[in-house]
């Protein structure tokens, strides 16, 4: 399956429930904290593997919610790594026992 949350706070009047669109720090912060769950829980889940929904967005103000949604974030021809591409790498890392 796939999980993901856009940074989408203040950015964009197309949230779909106050808890869905967050900052970048809550972004990176929930993606932290559900990846330890799923780490922990990953047997009895019978989880062989998930997908993060999206690993680049482009950000347009007051665009699409999942606009946000990347770990990093493409805007004037320019990649710029999100918090959340931290956290996520971090995590994975863990999962992999480094």
């Amino acid at each position: 399956d796939e999980l993901g949350w856009p940074s989408s706070a203040g950015q964009t009047n197309q949230n779909f429930t106050l808890d869905f669109g967050t900052t970048e720090a809550g972004q990176a912060s929930k993606i932290s904290k559900l990846m330890k769950l799923l780490a922990r829980d990953r047997r009895s889940l019978k989880l062989i593997g998930f997908d993060y929904y999206t690993w680049v967005s482009q950000p347009r103000h007051n665009g699409n919610v999942f606009d946000f949604a990347g770990l990093e974030s493409y805007t004037h021809g320019q990649f710029t790594a999100k918090p959340a591409l931290n956290a996520f790498a971090t995590q994975a890392l863990a999962l992999e026992g480094r």
